[in-house]
């Protein structure tokens, strides 16, 4: 299948996207890259046969003599009549890259044709390229890649490629992610430990994919694997109870509302005082300001919360409550309106039995309020 890949039907693919990106911005102040797209947008959009790429290439070839269109034109031109040796168009193509390197076509024709050829190693160094350069065109690389995880020639390279955290990493997993026959291959690389770089690329990555298991029905799958990535925080009930976590996991880690008029955000006044969090309700809607999906076992759990209000008002109908995920069914629930202005401690106690949920989710809801607004911290949240 990759070896019968057409290089021409690719770039014709490759060069709408250029032609999307270039029209964006006026022709007439244009930079030798920009022009370069242009053009490719125009030899895509009027759909020309061969005679007339032959001639818009000697056009071009007498208007700008050391530029880089003229040969590509030339090279499509040959493509498309199918007389041109491989060889020769490489070179034509290679000339054109050469002369522009700023003009992304000539490498991805070459990408899309060193797969046709199985020169993987070519492939996929050019291919990083470009997406490293031009981060429109990894939409366009990644899935072109992504089938290379099937070949035995090509799959150890693009690993390698991969476990050196290259920037369209996250685009290549999410991507994979999408494709079941590709769980292990996708799970073994996000169990590699990253380096400090990217740990928030990494946490992003593993979220969605996390995520995507709970989607499909998999939540233990996704809790394992989970403690997995966590490491020493996986010993805890709770993920992050004093919300000191930069690139917290989803759905294991805490997830932050963010809405126009309701929200929960974490704040930090300075370096002597710990990490709280800040949950604001406009009173006009009914939503969870703050949650996590947990994984206490069958028996008796207490959590703990230290919180203050605000001083806005009272926060009526606000409530902590211990949900099973994925439902909305309560198992317990704690009121918050008597919150006072000085920090103090609440309790929620709950007993799940053993038929009940493996997942919970502990969840602050904030019911409507008739319009009357509220604020309240939390500086701590505790499990046992």
């Amino acid at each position: 299948m990759l070896r019968k890949l057409a290089a021409t039907a690719f770039l014709l693919l490759a060069a709408a996207l250029i032609g999307q990106s270039a029209l964006r911005e006026n022709l007439a102040s244009k930079s030798p890259k920009k022009r370069s797209e242009l053009v490719m947008q125009q030899v895509v959009g009027n759909k020309l046969s061969v005679l007339q790429l032959k001639a818009l290439a000697r056009q071009y070839a007498l208007a700008e003599p050391m530029g880089s269109i003229a040969f590509f034109i030339q090279a499509l031109a040959f493509d498309m009549e199918k007389r041109a040796a491989p060889e020769q168009l490489r070179q034509l193509v290679a000339e054109a890259g050469y002369r522009q390197p700023a003009f992304a076509a000539p490498r991805l024709w070459l990408t899309a044709d060193d797969i046709r050829r199985g020169r993987y190693g070519e492939a996929i160094n050019g291919a990083d390229t470009v997406m490293r350069l031009n981060a429109e065109f990894r939409p366009l690389l990644v899935p072109l890649l992504l089938p290379l995880l099937n070949e035995p020639n090509a799959a150890p390279l693009l690993l390698d490629r991969l476990q050196s955290y290259p920037v369209w990493r996250v685009a290549f997993v999410a991507e994979a992610s999408k494709q079941k026959a590709y769980s292990a291959i996708i799970e073994q690389l996000l169990l590699d430990s990253p380096p400090p770089e990217y740990s928030a690329s990494s946490a992003t990555e593993r979220s969605a994919y996390l995520q995507l298991l709970m989607t499909r029905g998999e939540s233990l799958h996704a809790h394992r694997l989970w403690t997995d990535f966590a490491g020493k925080r996986s010993n805890q009930l709770l993920s992050d109870g004093e919300f000191e976590d930069e690139a917290p996991m989803l759905p294991f880690g805490w997830r932050y509302t963010s809405e126009e008029l309701s929200y929960a955000e974490k704040t930090k006044r300075d370096s002597s005082l710990p990490a709280a969090v800040r949950a604001y309700h406009s009173g006009e809607a009914k939503l969870p300001l703050l949650r996590q999906t947990i994984a206490a076992r069958p028996g008796a759990h207490v959590f703990t919360f230290e919180m203050r209000n605000g001083g806005l008002g009272k926060p009526e109908g606000l409530s902590w409550r211990l949900k099973c995920a994925g439902t909305e069914t309560v198992l317990a629930q704690l009121a918050l309106h008597d919150l006072v202005d000085d920090w103090q401690s609440k309790r929620l106690i709950v007993d799940i039995r053993s038929n009940q949920c493996p997942l919970q989710e502990l969840v602050l809801f904030a019911d409507r309020n008739a319009g009357n607004e509220y604020e309240v911290e939390i500086r701590k949240v505790g499990a046992q």
